[in-house]
């Protein structure tokens, strides 16, 4: 993602990060977790883009004529996604990026894109939320897992699972609704925690989120 919102955000981070910086050792928090910024170095990982947008407009949102994008700033609110995830947060879950999905002018749902760790490498879901923080649904936009294990992370079944579930409990893979075999299991499980991180993302950042700049239409 290449937008002039995302990199004023990511510059703002930077700023609050070197300030930090001189502040003496002893005051800082003992869990302050590493915040990677996009072009930072070669290993940090850009925000990741929405590559049909349209398509899953016209999949997830009925109504649907336009979105835009805001980006929220949450570094303020470490101690609460902390204690809401279970987990340091990752440097993406600091700087949530929504597309907010409009009809007319009424925002009717909100999407949001999460990079999980798969077996063949990365895997890139999309998740549609309702106003009300339930899942509408889920589509894997990239992935490269083995034939079988794709055709169970990619079947109707499994992806519809997701549907109606909020951040609150629910996710095991192992039983219930979103249970796989063992073959789908760890990618399952990623997907699965990237789902509901990004349900908790998203409450934080609608409640406590800084705005990062203007909104951008689409």
């Amino acid at each position: 993602m290449n937008s002039p919102i995302v990199r004023g955000a990511l510059a703002l981070l930077a700023l609050g990060i070197a300030a930090a910086a001189v502040i003496p050792v002893v005051f800082r928090p003992p869990e302050l977790p590493v915040v990677r910024l996009a072009g930072s170095n070669p290993g940090a990982p850009d925000p990741v883009p929405w590559r049909e947008p349209e398509a899953d407009l016209r999949r997830f949102f009925a109504g649907a004529d336009r979105h835009r994008e805001e980006v929220r700033i949450l570094s303020r609110e470490r101690e609460t996604l902390i204690r809401r995830l279970g987990r340091q947060p990752t440097g993406e879950e600091h700087l949530a990026v929504l597309h907010r999905v409009l009809a007319g002018d009424r925002p009717i749902g909100t999407v949001m894109v999460r990079r999980v760790p798969g077996t063949g490498g990365s895997i890139e879901v999309v998740i549609a939320v309702s106003p009300q923080g339930k899942v509408r649904g889920i589509r894997l936009q990239r992935q490269r897992e083995p034939a079988e294990v794709a055709e169970l992370l990619e079947s109707r079944r499994w992806l519809s699972a997701f549907e109606g579930r909020t951040a609150e409990g629910g996710w095991q893979v192992d039983s219930g609704l979103l249970e796989v075999p063992e073959q789908a299991r760890e990618p399952a499980r990623a997907i699965a925690e990237g789902v509901r991180s990004a349900l908790i993302v998203l409450e934080v950042a609608e409640a406590k989120g800084l705005p990062a700049g203007p909104e951008a239409h689409h």
